[in-house]
């Protein structure tokens, strides 16, 4: 069911014209990096976050 909406939300965007989606997904996240690598996605970058020393 996930992999039907997912499909559907990036087929329905490049109806209304997108031509790239990036969706954010964290690095442990193994079952949505999978989903998105079987629709075609690959990995474009890494955030980093950065905080104040304590």
């Amino acid at each position: 069911m996930v992999v039907g909406l997912a499909a559907e939300d990036i087929v329905g965007g490049g109806r209304l014209g997108a031509r790239r989606y990036a969706p954010q997904v964290a690095t442990h996240n193994i079952p949505a990096l999978r989903l998105y690598t079987r629709l075609g996605g690959v990995e474009h970058h890494r955030y980093r976050y950065w905080i104040p020393r304590p």
